[in-house]
């Protein structure tokens, strides 16, 4: 009876846990859409380590791209895990929390900074210029394009036709068919 009591309490606990979290995460997604001073840092931690993800899917379900623009949720949600994916926590600066943080920072200066309903009002651009934001450093080693040039690192070796290395391998992330 005691052992019963016990998971009881414990799932409680982790129903409650679950629960504050969402509403922190609500929060934070609130403060996203309408501040200039966004805590990035918070909402990887109140997310697990998904920043990037949680915040695009929410940016562009309320701003309507995903149904003006016919995205499906689910593939949505895929498409933002994998990008999400291709940030890697032990890169110290181009990491899926600074892809988050240019996000919201595109999306204040859209909607906040005077460039909305005006010259990028059109559903289609809002959600190509939050795309590229998601995926600006997708797969980015830390390093520069010169530096991978000069050490005749393979990702530059076979992009050499572009100057900017590690943007020809951003916009690449997804070929067709995959």
């Amino acid at each position: 009876m005691a052992a019963r009591r016990r998971t009881e309490t414990c799932a409680c606990f982790v129903g409650r846990e679950r629960v504050l979290r969402a509403v922190q995460v609500d929060r934070l997604l609130a403060q996203a859409a309408d501040s200039w001073s966004f805590d990035t840092y918070a909402l990887e931690e109140a997310t697990d380590g998904h920043p990037l993800s949680v915040l695009a899917f929410w940016l562009l379900s309320t701003s309507g791209c995903t149904k003006d623009c016919n995205v499906s949720p689910t593939t949505l949600a895929r498409f933002l895990r994998r990008a999400e994916a291709g940030y890697s926590p032990s890169n110290p600066y181009h990491n899926a929390r600074h892809a988050a943080d240019v996000l919201q920072t595109l999306h204040m200066v859209m909607h906040r900074g005077g460039l909305m309903p005006g010259y990028v009002a059109d559903p289609h651009t809002v959600l190509s210029c939050y795309l590229t934001a998601i995926i600006h450093d997708y797969e980015h080693r830390g390093l520069s394009t010169d530096f991978l040039t000069a050490s005749n690192d393979a990702l530059a070796v076979s992009e050499r036709v572009c100057r900017s290395t590690t943007v020809t391998h951003s916009v690449g992330m997804q070929k067709p068919g995959s």
